[in-house]
């Protein structure tokens, strides 16, 4: 019994991990706490549905559409909402990020409306019993995943020239700047 509630901890610290990684690396980059992050990854969860259910296509064309959607909307984001508000006050960044928070709750309201819609499972979730354990191959696959993302990004930020131009860019703006790192960019 106890072992079953350390995986079942273990399966979703890994959800945790995933919404964290991307809540730290906006902060660590911007210094600001992104209130819409959840509402970014919300309107991609439904760009994926929409292509799932009603397209009918495999996954991997549905990850590559929510994927790409969501690259294409962020960047939008970026260039419209957060970039001219780079030198501004904190609390204008973070009122920004509320403000569309609230907009993208109300546009997928809007467009999907407001029923609960189970995305499909990518993989079986059929129970898979080992010894005591229970547990499902989807649950097995998102675990890896996160803790594949996970080492990815730690590598990324320790061996890259990308990754330490990153991390000195969230550390320090203007040594950044002066050392040559396009701090826009890195944003």
């Amino acid at each position: 019994m106890l072992l079953q509630l350390v995986i079942c901890g273990i399966i979703s610290g890994s959800f945790y991990a995933l919404v964290a990684i991307g809540l730290v690396m906006i902060y660590k980059g911007t210094e600001v706490v992104n209130f819409a992050h959840g509402e970014l990854v919300m309107v991609g969860a439904y760009i994926g549905l929409t292509f799932q259910t009603l397209f009918h296509c495999s996954y991997l064309i549905t990850f590559l559409f929510a994927v790409g959607f969501g690259l294409l909307f962020g960047t939008i984001i970026e260039l419209i909402i957060c970039r001219p508000l780079i030198k501004a006050p904190i609390l204008s960044i973070v009122i920004a990020t509320l403000a569309l928070s609230s907009i993208l709750k109300g546009s997928v309201r809007i467009i999907w409306g407001t029923h609960y819609y189970p995305f499909p499972p990518a993989f079986s979730t059929e129970p898979i019993n080992i010894g005591q354990i229970t547990i499902t191959s989807q649950n097995i696959w998102i675990t890896f995943f996160a803790v594949m993302i996970m080492i990815t990004l730690f590598l990324l930020f320790k061996y890259t020239k990308l990754g330490k131009a990153m991390s000195a860019t969230s550390m320090n703006r203007t040594a950044a700047s002066l050392m040559g790192i396009n701090v826009f960019k890195m944003f």
